[in-house]
This record gives C-alpha cells, sequence and structure tokens, in this order.
C-alpha cells in the first residue's frame, strides 16, 4: 500500500452487474470492506437495479461509484449491462460522486503482483487478504468460462482493489 497508516482512504462504492442482479461492496481502503452484498433481482429489471443502487449512493455519501469498463478486451456484458453501467455513471454524476471504470486488463494488471490472473486466482488473493471473504470462496470452476454465484462479489472486491492501487 502507498499510503501511511495514519492516512485515510477515501469511501468507495464497487458495483458489478451481473446476469440476474448484482453484486456491491463498500470499501473504505484496499482491504477494509465495510459492507458487501449480493442481489438477485426476478426477473431483472434495470430500472429497479438503478434506483436500489441510487439509494445506496445516497445513503453512503461514497467519494467515488467504481464499475466495469465495459469497452475492455475481456468485457463480456451484453446491451442490458452496458445500458445499466451507463445509467449509473449518470446517477451518479447526478449526485456529484466521482466515476471510475475499470477493465479486466487493469484488474489482471493490479493483481499480477499476486501471480493472479484469473478470477478464481483474484478471488483467491482476497479471500486470503480481507477478512470475511475466506469463508465465501467458492470451489474452483471445473470447466473454463463456468463462473459461481459469488464470482460477482469477488469482482466488486477487485473493482475497488484496482482503484485503489491505480489513485493512491
Amino acid at each position: 500500500m502507498n499510503k501511511r497508516l495514519d492516512e485515510q482512504f477515501e469511501k468507495v462504492l464497487a458495483v458489478y452487474p451481473k446476469a440476474k442482479g448484482y453484486a456491491y461492496v463498500l470499501m473504505e481502503g484496499p482491504t477494509q470492506v465495510l459492507e458487501q452484498k449480493m442481489v438477485s433481482i426476478s426477473p431483472v429489471d434495470n430500472t429497479k437495479i438503478l434506483k436500489e443502487i441510487t439509494d445506496l449512493l445516497k445513503t453512503h455519501t461514497p467519494q467515488a461509484l467504481i464499475l466495469e469498463d465495459t469497452n475492455g478486451k475481456f468485457s463480456r456484458k451484453g446491451g442490458r449491462g452496458k445500458q445499466l453501467i451507463r445509467s449509473l455513471c449518470l446517477s451518479a454524476k447526478y449526485l456529484g460522486i466521482s466515476v471510475y471504470s475499470y477493465a479486466r486488463e487493469d484488474i489482471r494488471f493490479v493483481f499480477e503482483i499476486w501471480r493472479a490472473k484469473t478470477k478464481y486466482e483474484i478471488a483467491e488473493v482476497i479471500a486470503k487478504n480481507i477478512k470475511g471473504f475466506e469463508m465465501l470462496l467458492y470451489p474452483k470452476p471445473k470447466y473454463p468460462g463456468s463462473q459461481k454465484y459469488l464470482t460477482a462479489l469477488f469482482d466488486a472486491v477487485s473493482l475497488g482493489i484496482t482503484h485503489y492501487y491505480k489513485t493512491t
């Protein structure tokens, strides 16, 4: 970490939309998770998700909203996910909250320090370094491309960690 122990980190909300909802983490430093949650919405409704995340921004008043850069080489977001991310950006900016986006390449670059490249290897690093996440680590997927339910929560944390490493 680049900051001294007596310095405070900005509070950020990292959100990772997924096929059937979203995951979010409220962080105050690369290893300090204040709140985390997986939210499933059926049927999936961008309007409902946008309202819920806007309410989170109003409640927690973070200095920044952290999202996935959907223009990245490894982004697999469809049209609905991309539209949701655009709407979240507008909502945060309307509330005066800074928005940062990081591509999967940025995340891989940051986690290269721990020789972690895949989503599962990154999740292992997070589980070892953030209190409470060791019990959330899912078994290693047997097939490439198959993802477990909790993957989105680890993706949200990896976005937050990437933000701290890129901005401090």
